[in-house]
């Protein structure tokens, strides 16, 4: 997670998973995240990417139960390879968020390399880039359940009632919360909970637990700080632009 500038994505993510009780927790993150890492989030066991300001690279994967990745990575080239070869040599656990997303909405050639471990959690308009431009509520949710099955992911469309996907085609509403919980900030992440959500995420996944149950810890983990952020937007639920 993280990169130059957007170090505080990394920060998010891994004090969710913190907070959500996972036991140990590795924080890969470029070069210039190390001192930011270490001050704000001691607990985590930091593994410093060769690139100075960008993801490039993550190995020695075998160590790892679950792995989540996307917080403010951004979407440049080196980055998207290193993506691209996450998902084709490591087949567990795999949660996909932020610009994890966005680059596979820029290279749908690599859907294909999705399998039955990933758990997709995007906010609407990341889910548009990645399954098209949606007329109506309906026409999302059907887009949704469509996507699930194509590629045989767990999708968590996140919102004001979460939706959440399955690859056997069943669709599940968390209706905790409110707007704040899936509201797209200029940088593509979610105001107060997206990477507090990928951490949580990570934990019930991390745990073993059987695909449904994980996917249902992932939709309820996120409501009090969903909560707070439509108290920080104004309280309407409208968090930041």
């Amino acid at each position: 997670a993280g990169s130059g500038g957007m170090l505080g994505a990394a920060v998010l993510a891994a004090k969710g998973a913190l907070h959500s009780g996972v036991g140990v927790l590795h924080c890969h993150v470029p070069g210039c995240g190390g001192d930011v890492m270490q001050v704000a989030v001691p607990e985590a066991v930091l593994d410093l990417d060769g690139g100075e300001a960008c993801v490039s690279g993550v190995e020695g994967l075998e160590r790892y139960d679950a792995v989540a990745v996307g917080p403010g990575i951004g979407r440049g080239e080196e980055t998207a390879v290193a993506l691209k070869r996450l998902l084709t040599e490591w087949k567990g656990r795999l949660i996909l968020d932020a610009d994890a997303l966005n680059i596979l909405a820029e290279h749908p050639e690599w859907l294909v390399h999705l399998h039955e471990g990933c758990l997709l959690t995007p906010h609407v308009k990341e889910f548009e880039r990645l399954a098209g431009k949606c007329a109506n509520d309906f026409d999302r949710l059907n887009k949704l359940l469509t996507f699930a099955a194509q590629y045989r992911v767990h999708v968590v469309l996140k919102g004001a009632y979460s939706a959440v996907a399955t690859p056997d085609g069943r669709l599940y509403f968390n209706m905790s919360g409110n707007p704040g919980g899936g509201r797209p900030c200029a940088d593509g992440s979610v105001a107060g909970a997206g990477g507090e959500r990928v951490g949580d995420g990570g934990c019930g996944v991390y745990r073993g637990v059987r695909a449904w149950d994980g996917r249902g810890f992932v939709a309820g983990g996120a409501r009090d700080a969903g909560d707070d952020c439509g108290v920080v937007g104004g309280g309407d639920g409208k968090g930041l632009e």
